[in-house]
């Protein structure tokens, strides 16, 4: 026999960077909105603490079922009481265990919060290539911007790419900005 999940995910780890416009939460589970899908600003919320910063959220990224979920800001959460704020009952896991209240909001100045400047900077998981090679599809292990506030897609100026094996006259990038996936077609 099993046990049934009855035990709602909670925040684990909670990153930002010198800046102060990204903040990656990692939850203890993987989680979902309350529909089955990604996360977005609907199931987050920035609070800047009553100070009208102007500060908002440019972007957010989640993969459903992930345990990470990135934030990026349009400008720098400075005020001591800058908050990010889970909507009640949207965020969910696998059996639908919601985090619930009990999970406190996240102070985005609190010392508690992991400075993570480049320390874990994306890397490439896999690559695959067609027979030719003339499509090469590169992983990488989170989503990747070509600008460090979290837009734009990546370019072929972003990369170093070298062809040992032959010469061919073009390389072209194609990729959607949030995504983990860059494809490289050569010609």
């Amino acid at each position: 026999y099993s046990t049934a999940d009855v035990t709602a995910p909670t925040v684990s780890y909670v990153y930002t960077n010198t800046n102060k416009k990204q903040v990656k939460i990692v939850f203890s589970e993987a989680v979902y909105d309350v529909d089955g899908t990604a996360l977005d600003t609907g199931d987050i919320t920035f609070n800047d603490g009553g100070a009208a910063t102007g500060t908002a959220f440019t972007s957010v990224i989640h993969t459903a079922g992930s345990t990470d979920f990135y934030a990026y800001f349009v400008s720098t959460f400075a005020s001591t009481a800058d908050t990010l704020e889970f909507v009640d009952a949207q965020i969910v896991d696998a059996t639908g265990n919601a985090i619930g209240t009990a999970q406190a909001d996240i102070a985005l100045n609190a010392a508690s919060l992991v400075l993570d400047d480049n320390q874990n900077a994306p890397s490439i998981s896999s690559v695959q290539a067609n027979k030719g090679n003339t499509l090469m599809l590169a992983t990488l292990n989170e989503p990747v911007f070509t600008s460090s506030d979290g837009t734009g897609a990546v370019v072929l100026a972003d990369l170093t790419y070298t062809d040992t094996t032959e010469t061919l006259a073009t390389v072209t990038v194609s990729h959607t900005a949030a995504n983990p996936w860059v494809l490289l077609t050569r010609s």
